[in-house]
């Protein structure tokens, strides 16, 4: 009898919302899933339309209509599959095998740090590139390790913690549309210049979808060292970064790590000055594996709050 039940709760939590969370994120822990070449098939899509600087008129409108024209048929193919997967749970799976990431983040930061320690530039920055979306040829060993921790946390948020918050709070659906929306982000990217206009809508949506698993984040990273001196220069960060919440997360991670970043960068030949961020030192190849294990540990945090709570509902 202990044993039938037994049973039955494992079976009951496996197939509950966070053990499909956690099935999902060990898959992905072991095997690379990445939206970059999505992203970079839109980008590309999206400058064979808008290949010059535009009225603020026809880049908008361009914009929805080629969402449009993006959306709705991969709202169609997800509504086909829905009907005709056989079980809720696989349906679940996949949809979140889809929006994770977690193994590509990994083998990035070790392929950079290794390539610094190499000296090998040319290779690092070929492997930076798709994940900061910005000009990388001028860089040097300092600016790309400045980089690269940068863009460790704002990957996490938009690989692993946006889908997986909205999947807890809504249902596949809402985790898919979210990492959507990620994807349509990076390939339009406000910070460009020919996309400044066009690429607002998906900016502004892309905030939205971001500031619960954004403010979620923030209280896990509270579990790390160096908490308080941290949680000072996320706040006095978001005073200076243009975008609040990206500005509260890179200070966290400045402060964490003992680090400054921000500071200027080129997007398309255009200089973006933006402050300084944390502390004085310098970000060296370190910092990028400390970095990722800062956002791993969080990751691994949130699992383990999600099963506790999973366990106890089901209880």
């Amino acid at each position: 009898m202990t044993t039938h039940i037994n049973t039955a709760f494992l079976s009951d939590l496996l197939t509950s919302r966070g053990g499909i969370l956690l099935t999902a994120s060990f898959f992905v822990f072991l095997f690379p899933v990445s939206g970059n070449i999505l992203a970079r098939i839109f980008n590309i899509l999206a400058c064979r339309i808008i290949y010059q600087r535009v009225s603020f008129f026809y880049a908008v409108l361009s914009s929805v209509l080629l969402n449009a024209i993006i959306i709705i048929p991969t709202g169609l193919l997800l509504w086909s599959y829905h009907n005709l997967c056989p079980w809720e749970v696989m349906y679940d799976l996949t949809i979140l095998i889809f929006c994770l990431e977690y193994a590509g983040f990994r083998s990035y930061a070790r392929r950079v740090n290794a390539a610094l320690k190499q000296n090998n530039l040319s290779l690092a920055r070929q492997i930076l590139h798709p994940y900061v979306l910005r000009e990388v040829s001028s860089l040097s060993a300092m600016g790309i390790a400045k980089a690269a921790t940068e863009s460790i946390p704002l990957n996490f948020i938009s690989g692993w913690f946006i889908p997986a918050f909205w999947y807890m709070t809504a249902g596949p659906e809402a985790a898919f549309s979210a990492t959507f929306i990620t994807i349509l982000n990076k390939a339009f990217n406000p910070k460009q210049p020919l996309f400044c206009d066009f690429g607002r809508l998906n900016s502004l949506l892309y905030r939205a979808f971001s500031l619960f698993p954004v403010c979620l984040l923030f209280f896990i990273l509270q579990f790390g060292k160096r908490a308080g001196i941290a949680t000072g220069c996320a706040f006095s960060s978001m005073r200076s970064h243009p975008y609040c919440l990206t500005g509260m997360i890179i200070g966290y991670m400045a402060g964490a790590l003992n680090v400054t970043l921000g500071g200027p960068r080129i997007y398309e030949g255009t200089k973006i000055r933006y402050n300084r961020i944390g502390l004085k030192t310098e970000p060296a190849p370190v910092h990028i594996i400390l970095a990722f294990k800062r956002m791993r540990n969080a990751v691994f945090i949130t699992l383990l709050f999600i099963i506790i709570g999973q366990i106890a509902w089901l209880l």
